[in-house]
């Protein structure tokens, strides 16, 4: 008996599908005893599906009641759940399980769900040089799948480079998230610096204002260094109170201490 149960005819199988569009999977599942039907059970990422509310709320799942009839082989029993893939999607599994027994079979449909890029942190720092100019290391962190492009423009709408190292990071906490790096050195800090992510299946845009980054990126060192001046100049008043405070003390017990004299014996008969 062919019990286990297949997910679009495949009891294991991969699909690519774009966030927010809806795709449908049947489960079916051949075989089994007339007066002992499997009960279908779906599950995404995880979590058990349940039938959709009376408002229309949540995932939506359909069991095809009017498809389960009897074969010559055996039972058969269909399911379907339409999905409404969101980027977080991973997995789909249709589980046929045998009411008495306890049985349990499954058919697994690995998800890649495609999705507009996002530019989750996009910042910049400075770098030391010996060339005349600006330099800066631009950072651009990017949620994406498939994988982005990065192009990076000035104010003008210029490039400036259309490539970028880009170091992608654990894909298990943190799937389909890379950060792209760019070094440049430019002559000014006037206007913009814009990054544009691009995939199959859009593009997204964000601005970097440099002199907003040149002025928060100055306060901070600047209050840095007047905090520790005036730090430094406490801590050199206290030393040099408690120098003289010791110098004083020394000079009183100098005064009052008795001074000896020594007289001969003719200077005292006398």
């Amino acid at each position: 008996m062919e019990a286990s149960p297949k997910i679009d005819v495949h009891p294991r199988s991969a699909v690519t599908v774009q966030e927010n569009t809806t795709h449908r999977f049947k489960c079916q599942s051949e075989g089994w005893n007339p007066h002992a039907p499997p009960l279908l059970t779906w599950y995404l990422n995880g979590e058990r599906q349940a039938q959709p509310s009376a408002n229309g709320t949540g995932r939506l799942v359909m069991t095809s009641q009017g498809e389960s009839r009897v074969l010559d082989g055996g039972y058969k029993n269909n399911s379907t759940f339409t999905l409404r893939a969101r980027k977080w999607d991973r997995e789909l599994v249709c589980a046929a399980s045998n009411p008495q027994s306890g049985e349990s079979y499954n058919a697994t449909v690995i998800l890649n769900v495609q999705f507009l890029p996002e530019i989750v942190q996009l910042n910049a720092h400075y770098s030391d040089t010996s060339d005349p100019g600006l330099s800066l290391v631009l950072f651009a962190l990017v949620h994406s799948n498939p994988p982005a492009t990065i192009t990076w423009m000035d104010q003008s709408g210029r490039l400036v480079a259309n490539t970028s190292d880009f170091l992608i990071l654990d894909s298990r906490s943190y799937p389909w998230l890379t950060n792209h790096t760019l070094r440049v050195t430019l002559s000014s800090l006037s206007g913009n610096v814009s990054v544009n992510a691009n995939n199959s299946v859009g593009t997204a845009q964000s601005n970097l204002t440099l002199a907003e980054f040149l002025q928060s990126s100055v306060e901070v060192p600047v209050l840095g260094i007047l905090t520790g001046g005036a730090v430094g100049f406490v801590t050199l008043l206290i030393l040099t109170l408690l120098l003289l405070f010791l110098l004083h003390k020394n000079k009183g017990k100098d005064i009052e201490k008795p001074v000896e004299i020594i007289m001969s014996k003719r200077q005292v008969l006398q």
